[in-house]
C-alpha cells in the first residue's frame, strides 16, 4: 500500500504545518493493510532525511517513530498467535530450554524462537537504520535519539553493530551539544536494560566505562533523567556485574574512586547513595568507597 502512504506524504510535504486530517491520512494510509511495508518505511525515512519533516511538529514526530519500530521491531511475528500450550507452566521444558541457551547460545524450541524473532531487528534492517541515520555523520537529532530508544525498548534481538552505531552516535551528538538529555537518558536506560541488553541487571564493564566518559563530556549540562539513569546504571555495574553480588569487593571500590573522580561531585554522591542504599550490608565487603 506505499502509494496510499506517498500520496498522503506529498500531501503533507506541501503543507506548512501538520494538522489533525493530514496526520490521520498518513497514519490509515501506513495501517491500510495491517502493517508497515518496508517501502513505507523508505518513504518515511527519505522524509525525515530531506529535512523536510522537521517543521512538521510533535505529531509528525510521533508517527514517525511508532511506524519506523512497529516496521522493525513489532511487525513480523509469526502467524498463528498463542496457544493455551504455550502459556502453561512446563518447568522441564523451561529447564531444558535454560540449558540449550546456556550451551549453544540459542533457544533449541523452534516455534518459540520463531515468535521472538518476529520482535528482532535484523542484520539488513539495522543497516537500513544506520545507513539513514548517519547518512549525514553521527550526530543525532533529538527525534532520532528518542527513536533509537524507542527501537532498543522493544527489540528483544538486534546485531551488536546496530548497537555499537548507538553508543558512538550518542557519545558524537553529546560531544557536539555539550549537554545530556532526557532523551539521552531514554536511550542509555534501553540499551542498559531493554530486553536485549548485552548482561541485563548486570551492567558491563565497557557500558559501565562508556556512560562515564559521555557523562564527563555532557557534565556541565545534565537533565535529571540523566544523572538517575547514570546512578541506577553504574550501581547495577558494581552490585551484580563482578563476583561479588549484591557487595563490592577491592576491585569495584577502586573503579567507583576512578569513576566518581570522572563524575560531577554532585552525581558521584548521588551515586554512592544508590550503592549504599541496595548494597547487602550482611557481608563485610559490602561498603561503598
Amino acid at each position: 500500500m506505499g502509494h496510499w502512504t506517498g500520496a498522503a506524504l506529498a500531501a503533507i510535504e506541501e503543507a506548512a504545518s501538520l494538522g489533525g486530517s493530514e496526520l490521520e491520512r498518513l497514519r490509515h494510509a501506513i495501517h491500510r493493510d495491517g502493517a508497515v511495508s518496508a517501502d513505507e518505511v523508505r518513504q518515511l525515512l527519505d522524509l525525515h532525511r530531506s529535512g523536510r519533516g522537521a517543521g512538521l511538529g510533535a505529531d509528525w514526530d510521533q508517527l514517525f517513530i511508532e511506524a519506523i519500530v512497529e516496521h522493525f521491531a513489532l511487525d513480523h511475528a509469526a502467524s498463528g498467535g498463542w496457544s493455551e500450550a504455550d502459556l502453561r507452566p512446563d518447568w522441564g521444558r523451561a529447564l531444558r530450554r535454560t540449558l540449550d541457551t546456556m550451551a549453544f547460545g540459542r533457544l533449541a524450541d523452534e516455534p518459540l524462537s520463531t515468535r521472538l524473532a518476529g520482535s528482532a531487528v535484523s542484520a539488513d534492517s539495522a543497516q537500513v537504520l544506520v545507513d539513514a541515520l548517519g547518512a549525514d555523520g553521527l550526530v543525532l537529532s533529538p527525534l532520532e535519539v528518542t527513536l533509537l530508544g524507542r527501537l532498543f525498548a522493544h527489540a528483544v534481538a538486534y546485531p551488536m553493530a546496530l548497537r555499537a552505531f548507538a553508543w558512538k552516535a550518542l557519545a558524537a551528538t553529546v560531544a557536539a551539544d555539550r549537554a545530556l538529555t532526557a532523551c539521552d537518558a531514554g536511550l542509555v536506560r534501553a540499551l542498559v536494560t531493554g530486553p536485549a541488553s548485552c548482561d541485563g541487571i548486570a551492567v558491563s564493564r565497557s557500558e559501565a566505562d562508556m556512560i562515564v566518559g559521555i557523562t564527563a563530556i555532557g557534565a556541565a549540562s545534565r537533565d535529571p533523567a540523566w544523572d538517575r539513569v547514570v546512578a541506577e546504571a553504574l550501581a547495577m555495574h558494581l552490585l551484580y556485574a563482578g563476583g561479588s553480588p549484591g557487595t563490592l569487593d577491592e576491585a569495584e571500590q577502586a573503579w567507583l574512586a576512578r569513576a566518581s573522580r570522572q563524575l560531577p561531585e554532585d552525581l558521584a554522591a548521588q551515586l554512592t547513595r544508590q550503592i549504599t542504599a541496595h548494597t547487602d550490608q550482611t557481608h563485610p565487603a559490602g561498603q561503598a568507597a
